[in-house]
This record gives C-alpha cells, structure tokens and sequence, in this order.
C-alpha cells in the first residue's frame, strides 16, 4: 500500500509506504503513476535490486514488515523527514545499516523479529529517538552503550531478545518510562544504577536469569512496578528496594530460590500488589504488616511458607492455595476504623494447609467475625481449613440446611442488616480428582401464615474450588466457607422483606444441577460413571446488625455462653 496526500506523478509528494505481506493489486490502481512506481519498488526490493530514492525527499512512514531483505535498500541520510521506519518480521536483516548523519525527526523504529547481532554504534546520531522495539531480535547479543546518549529516548522493548546477556548502565541517562526485558533467558546480570533514574516507571524482568538486583536499584526513584515472575535464579533482593517510596507492583511469583524478602518491607508505603506466588520463601517480617496500601497479597503455592504473620489493615484479597505447610496464623485483633461507605471488600482465600493447628484455626475464625460485623464491609468472604461451623455462629445444623423456628426476634429488629453465612465441606475420596470440583446454589427463606414460603433475592453460586492463574484448585481436605450476606443492597431497591411476619426461618445449600449434569456429560464413561465426592458436613447462620448492636460474639466464648443460644433444628 502507499498513501500520498492526493493523486500524484511526483514521488517527492509521498509520505508514506508500507510493504507487507500482501499482493499487490496493481490492475485496480493502473491508471495511478504512484502505485505503479511502488510497485516497481516493491519488485525490486522482492529482487534484491539496489533502488535511488533520493527523489521521495518527504517521506515519513516507512513499512516494509516480513519482507525478505538482507540489507536496508536506502539511505537513512537521504530520507531527512522520516519518522517511523518499521521493519519488524524481515527475518533475513542480519545487519542494520550505520547512520552517517544526524536524524532529527525519526521517533519511531521498529527491528522486532530480525536477526541482527548487534545495533550500530552510530545509533547516537538519531538524536530524536522516542521509542525503540528490538522485540524477538534472537541473535541481538550487544547493546551498545552509545545508546546512552539518546536522550529523547522514552520506551524500549528488548523482550525475548534470547541471546542478550547484559545492557550497559548508560540506559538509565534516558527518559525512559518502560523498560521491557521479559523472557531475556541469558540476561544474567542487572548493572549499577550510579545517578538518580527520575522517568523510569516500570520495569519488567520477567524470565530472566538475573540473580541479584544492584544495592543501587533505589536510584529509580519513581519506579512504580517492578515484575521478577518467574526468574527462577533470583536468590535476593537488595534492602534497598524498600526506599523506592513509588512502588505500587512488586511481582516474585515463580523465584524458587527467592527465601527471603527485606525485614523492612513494610516502608514500601504506595505498594498495593505483591505477588510471591511459587516462591521459596520461608517466612515473611512482620514489618507486612505495616504496608497501608495494600490491597492484594498471593502467597499461593508456597510450600515452604510455615506462617501468615499479622496482615495489613487495608488489605482486600488475600490468596494462599495450596500453601500446604503453614501451620500458624497471626491474629489480626485490629480492624481497620474504615470509612462508612460500606463498600470495604475482603477475601480470605486458604486451602489445603494439612498441619494447620487449632490456634491458627481461631484466629481466622476471630478475624472473621470482626470483618463480617463491620458495618464498612459490603461483602467479606473467607476459606480455610475445618471441619466445623466458627463457635460464633448462633445457629447451625449437621448436614445441608439450617432451619430457625424459635427466637425469630431478629427478623423484628429494623437494625438487622445481613447475615454471616457457613458452609463446612468434606471430601469422600481425594484421590478421585474428577468429583472433588462442585458447584452449588444457597439461598434464604422464610415461612409466613399469610404468604407461604417467601425467598429472599440474590440468592448466588458457591463453588469449593477456585480459579486462580487459569488453574482449577481443589481442595485436598475439608475446609469452611464463610461469607457475608447484605440485606442493605435489597433495601436501597425499595424491596419490602415482610421479615418481622416469619414464624420459621431456613438457610440450605443444594448441588447446582446444571453444573453437575454437566460435569457428568463430560466425565461419564461406560468404565467408570462420574459421582461427586463432595459432601456438606455442617451450615450455620448468624444474623448481623448495625454498628454497636452485633450480636455475633468472640469465638473464645465459653461453651456455657453457647449453651444460652437459640438451638437450631434440622
């Protein structure tokens, strides 16, 4: 294709051509000179034939992607308007032509997927450089560290350059944003960073063989994430890293050597990620604590881990699947004096822990209980290794359902504002990995002398397993559920619950049968016929009420307090 500003026989007034995969369809354009000449270059460039092209003086955009060069034809020198030269799948482009002179207007350069070796040590000279992409360049082995004097320079893709090995420390002189050298498989070393770095904001190490990062890594100082997944080489980070006040990402999932992070995490006051996921840590500081801004928090698959220590108050998401050796969590005595616009989320997500003691057991089942009757919390969920209903749950029964008939006087209080739900699972058989996955459907009714049996609204799904990192995750032992019901989101609908007329007051869980049947679709076999192996040991209930009037007590209550509460009946 080649776009001029209007139909013309002067190459001079093209600014720009783009060569690419495409057959030329020169019989529908035969009565326009410039697409005749286009094509004419295109044959030659096809045939390996020197071109003259000093005559497209204005050009500007240049594409000549996966096309079968082994040289660049023009002369850059010549081309003194051009802006962007893409050049990316020209798989034969073993070397790329020196720049003899300056070029001010060149921004864009784009050499992803060729074969060169090394970029020319002239490169300086494109003085107006804004972004550089050597993406896929397999056989780029250097850097040179005239590179440094680009100082327009503001995004470089070197991701999957397989061959580089290091990077001179003159890159950081630029004013780079986005430095990307993920899947660098040799990159073994990072270099020292000897003066403040003010633009880098992202930097991602992604699969790279670097073992260590510089003690000088706190030079970026406006670094804001910084992507380590699955550096499996990586044995430490620099306790620098906790002055870098702008870090919002911190991603080390998948560092197997990765033991230990700094004591001092807990100074990085903006980070709102981390991710050790697959790593080798041991244990955390108890400085995590202190990360204020943290919403998310993955320590799943850390098999070596042993302790959840006490987490930040601000924390929404908490993700430990198969974290198969903690043993003790930390209580979490403090929640946060949240605003009041009830819109505070929290997930507790813990599986498969199989030595986890019973004092571990308590304190989430205590945290439980403070999330869950905190007005602020719209909707708290937790997971976790048990076999039994929290103490504090008022009402409970052994099997699917949980039904009230006796002391209803919280469906009379207008402060009743949602209920802490439970749901205790087991596993018949582990080995059978097939009906370990189950889907299910729980709702909340009630019976009335003058309506019948009335189902209360936004009734949901709970499945016992999770989808995490495109991975189904199973649960390997009986585990409680345990989430918060809001009736306030119905209320605010205008929808009129007609609680206060309830004589019985029930809450079940029953199999999804769509998702069953379905499974049993898949699964099932002359051999062998698909059955679940998921079972429902215990449910309980618990009403919630607006701040100050809870009635949900501490589960270290004494089992006489206990025995003074209202007895379900199945």
């Amino acid at each position: 294709m080649c776009q001029a500003p209007f139909r013309t026989s002067d190459p001079s007034e093209i600014f720009s051509i783009t060569f690419d995969r495409y057959e030329e369809e020169e019989k529908e354009v035969a009565n326009n000179d410039v697409y005749l000449r286009c094509g004419e270059v295109r044959r030659k460039i096809r045939e390996g034939v020197p071109l003259n092209f000093q005559s497209l003086k204005k050009l500007c955009c240049l594409d000549l992607s996966y096309s079968s060069l082994t040289i660049f034809p023009f002369k850059l020198s010549e081309m003194k308007f051009l802006k962007q030269l893409c050049l990316r799948g020209c798989s034969k482009l073993e070397i790329f032509l020196e720049i003899e002179d300056t070029m001010e207007y060149l921004a864009v350069l784009i050499l992803d997927e060729t074969t060169i070796q090394a970029l020319p040590s002239s490169l300086w000279r494109l003085v107006g450089l804004e972004e550089l992409s050597l993406r896929r360049c397999s056989n780029l082995e250097i850097i040179p560290s005239s590179i440094g004097s680009l100082t327009r320079l503001c995004k470089l893709d070197l991701s999957y350059c397989e061959s580089l090995q290091t990077f001179p420390s003159t890159i950081f002189k630029w004013k780079l944003r986005k430095l990307d050298l993920c899947g660098c498989f040799k990159l073994r070393t990072f270099p020292e960073i000897t003066e403040s770095a003010q633009t880098f904001a992202h930097i991602n190490l992604k699969q790279t063989a670097i073992k260590e990062l510089p003690s000088s890594f706190d030079n970026l100082v406006n670094l804001r994430s910084l992507q380590l997944n699955k550096c499996t080489n990586l044995e430490s980070l620099p306790n620098s890293i906790v002055n870098l006040k702008s870090l919002c990402k911190l991603d080390c999932s998948g560092c197997a050597k990765l033991t230990e992070i700094p004591t001092l995490i807990g100074r990085l006051t903006s980070l709102m990620e981390l991710s050790l996921r697959e790593s080798g840590i041991v244990s955390l500081p108890e400085s995590i604590a202190h990360l204020s801004s943290l919403k998310s928090l993955d320590l799943s698959d850390c098999k070596k881990l042993e302790c959840i220590p006490q987490i930040p108050p601000c924390l929404k998401q908490l993700v430990a699947l198969d974290c198969t050796s903690i043993r003790r969590v930390m209580p979490n005595s403090l929640v946060p004096n949240l605003s009041d616009s009830k819109e505070c989320v929290f997930k507790f997500h813990f599986t498969n822990a199989q030595q986890l003691d019973s004092g571990a057991r308590e304190n989430i089942e205590e945290d439980a209980r403070l999330r869950m009757t905190n007005n602020a919390y719209k909707f708290v969920f937790f997971c976790f290794p048990g076999s039994a209903v929290p103490r504090w749950f008022p009402f409970r029964g052994k099997g699917a359902s949980v039904t009230i008939n006796g002391n209803l006087s919280f469906c009379s209080d207008d402060r009743l504002i949602g209920f802490a739900l439970c749901v205790v699972f087991g596993m018949l058989d582990t080995n059978y990995i097939r009906g370990r996955r189950g889907s299910f459907r729980y709702s909340l009714k009630f019976e009335s002398d003058d309506d019948g049996t009335q189902i209360i609204p936004n009734n949901g799904v709970l499945n016992n397993y999770f989808e995490w990192i495109h991975k189904d995750r199973l649960l390997d032992q009986n585990h409680t559920f345990v989430w918060k019901f809001n009736l306030e989101s119905l209320r605010r609908r205008g929808m009129s619950l007609r609680l206060c007329d309830a004589r019985s007051f029930t809450f079940e869980i029953s199999r999804n049968d769509y998702d069953f049947q379905r499974l049993k679709s898949v699964y099932d076999s002359v051999v062998n016929e698909f059955k679940s192996v998921v079972t429902i040991k215990e449910c309980g209930m618990c009403p919630l009420y607006s701040s100050g009037s809870n009635v949900a007590q501490s589960s270290r209550e004494t089992k006489e307090d206990r025995k003074r509460k209202a007895e379900a009946t199945l």
